[in-house]
């Protein structure tokens, strides 16, 4: 596998799940957050088999907001799913509700369906960041990318 230092869009089926890249059972073995920068990276390798192993990171970009439950080692993902940002917001509805008068997610507005129309008209979408074990949750962001590599990432 070559590595690239671009950063290829993702794509996903009809259905909203992945496509391009497939990242069904990878291991999210690293994440790293860019507050200032709006990005969050989700460094992940695919271990089962007898390799070599491919390394994908999944880099979202114009990050308004996330939240994952079950942060630990091993997390694996079953896969990311894009939505709108109504029904992530829909989902998650406790964690905005309870959140709201805490400045997140940093977006003025009087209840979820405003929330929902402003990031919309932002050009936001949803992603639900699946894992069949750990890192579970979702991503409100502008886009999503991947790029392959060769060595694991060494964030920090």
């Amino acid at each position: 596998m070559e590595e690239s230092h671009l950063w290829s869009p993702c794509r996903f089926r009809d259905d909203g799940f992945s496509d391009i890249p497939n990242v069904h059972d990878h291991f999210v073995y690293a994440l790293a957050v860019h507050l200032e920068r709006h990005r969050l990276v989700l460094h992940t390798q695919y271990r089962d088999g007898s390799g070599p192993y491919p390394l994908i990171d999944i880099r979202f970009v114009g990050l308004v907001a996330h939240h994952f439950d079950n942060v630990a080692e091993p997390s694996i993902l079953l896969d990311i799913q894009e939505d709108t940002p109504g029904g992530v917001i829909e989902q998650w509805a406790e964690r905005f509700d309870r959140l709201k008068n805490h400045g997140w997610p940093a977006v003025d507005y009087v209840d979820r369906s405003e929330l929902a129309r402003k990031l919309a008209s932002r050009g936001v979408r949803g992603y639900r960041v699946m894992g069949s074990c750990g890192v579970d949750g979702f991503v409100l962001a502008t886009g999503v990318e991947y790029r392959l590599r060769r060595e694991a990432a060494e964030p920090g």
